[in-house]
């Protein structure tokens, strides 16, 4: 079966989406089948209704012939970025060719660049992505960028390096000075964090592009030992009604996330093992937080037929095949952890 059907009969089954934030990934309850026949309040509201759509239909388009409704992302729902990949929103001119004219997706910031005073901006709105050392690192909190603690700073790697903004409501370029440091116990290729001329706080920017070859390098690489907080449990509960959990005691599933080093496994995405054909597909998540990157939007997933998926807001998930007899001790530890 390819990896699309795959995928489309794991969509079938259960809505990749949660209420918590617009990012995070847990499942949700399939919907119910709907009951057949047309009940009598149903015949008296189909005609109300109808007539409440064509009011507000009307009202749709009058807004977005005389001004539209202000800037709201274009895919709040979604999981990897605000909008189609390269897409760029509606206020933004297209004539750079993406930002600073390398063809690179918009982000976040951009939709906030275009309706809002430069001055009024943050200055990780103003300088949402730098480049360095041949990587592009991107801070997607925007105005919501929260400063690292400076305990979390380890040496610093480069300074006075040259960092573009752009201006969308005047076209103009804006440019500032930075300082690169490492952070403790984080791979360079996987996060850095800069600090501003004139400023003494660090940001941190995660690579855009990041992507481990192996279940080993990504949980060393992303400091998974000392830096990983498992934050909550998402999982069907006996009556089948979809529950979150706080954790009380991560121990055992570090321990757990821990043992999975040394069995050589490979990062297997875009494809997936065999997707069950009978039987329900289930999964327990764990959402994740790592306070030293100021990443909250993150997730582990592990599904009943052995695929164990860890998914960031910035990258690609990353995803192993470790088997069944692995999910059912993961579920164990789970369920343990919210006691």
């Amino acid at each position: 079966m390819s990896f699309e059907k795959k995928m489309k009969k794991r969509g079938n089954q259960k809505l990749d989406a949660f209420a918590k934030n617009p990012y995070h990934q847990e499942p949700i309850m399939e919907t119910k089948p709907v009951r057949r026949g047309m009940p009598l309040w149903s015949k008296i509201l189909i005609p109300v209704g109808a007539v409440a759509m064509g009011i507000f239909g009307s009202f749709i388009g009058m807004r977005m012939v005389f001004g539209g409704f202000g800037n709201k992302a274009a895919n709040d729902g979604g999981y990897y970025s605000y909008q189609d990949e390269g897409e760029a929103p509606a206020a933004i001119s297209e004539d750079k060719g993406g930002r600073d004219g390398s063809g690179a997706p918009y982000t976040p910031s951009d939709q906030e660049s275009a309706t809002r005073s430069w001055e009024d901006l943050s200055i990780t709105s103003q300088y949402p992505t730098i480049d360095y050392s041949d990587l592009s690192y991107i801070e997607y909190s925007g105005d919501k960028a929260a400063p690292i603690n400076a305990q979390y700073i380890a040496s610093k790697m480069d300074e006075n390096i040259t960092v573009n903004g752009y201006d969308y409501n005047l076209n103009k370029d804006h440019t500032i000075e930075v300082t690169i440091y490492s952070i403790k116990n984080i791979h360079y290729k996987a996060a850095i964090a800069v600090q501003f001329e004139g400023s003494t706080e660090y940001y941190a920017y995660v690579c855009l592009s990041y992507i481990s070859s192996t279940y080993d390098e990504l949980y060393d690489e992303l400091g998974f030992a000392n830096e990983l907080s498992l934050d909550s449990v998402t999982y069907t509960n006996e009556e089948g009604h979809l529950t979150n959990q706080p954790i009380n005691n991560q121990n055992d599933l570090k321990a757990l996330l821990a043992s999975y080093k040394g069995q050589s496994l490979n990062n297997i995405y875009p494809n997936d093992p065999d997707v069950p054909q009978e039987g329900k597909i289930d999964s327990i998540v764990l959402s994740i937080s790592i306070p030293c990157l100021d990443i909250k939007i993150a997730n582990i997933e592990f599904y009943n037929y052995g695929l164990l998926s860890i998914r960031f807001s910035h990258a690609l998930p990353h995803q192993f095949d470790l088997g069944v007899d692995s999910y059912n001790a993961f579920k164990e530890a789970a369920m343990l952890a919210i006691k």
